[in-house]
């Protein structure tokens, strides 16, 4: 695998840094969207990262919004169960 196909995962990684500490800061976002714009919104590791991190904000909307696209592309039971949860957790959070 080339350096570039590995950006948005060092993105994400970078990204979920930020998730752990309750108030993730502009750059953690930043890193998220440019993964997620990077595959597509494909990876669903991604698409979690985005959406958890936007729901933590509190920008729950457009976490949720992001959310949505998960179960539909999951592949696995295994993976839809982990985007519904993903998607329980930005509809549970508060925000605009």
């Amino acid at each position: 695998m080339d350096a570039e196909a590995n950006e948005p995962l060092a993105n994400n990684a970078l990204a979920w840094a930020g998730y752990p500490t309750g108030s993730p800061i502009d750059a953690n976002v930043a890193q998220a969207r440019e993964a997620f714009w990077m595959t597509g919104g494909e990876d669903l590791a991604i698409v979690d990262t985005l959406a958890r991190l936007l729901a933590t904000r509190g920008e729950r909307d457009k976490a949720v919004a992001v959310a949505q696209s998960g179960p539909e592309r999951a592949k696995t039971n295994r993976d839809r169960e982990r985007m519904q949860a993903c998607l329980d957790y930005c509809e549970g959070c508060s925000g605009t």
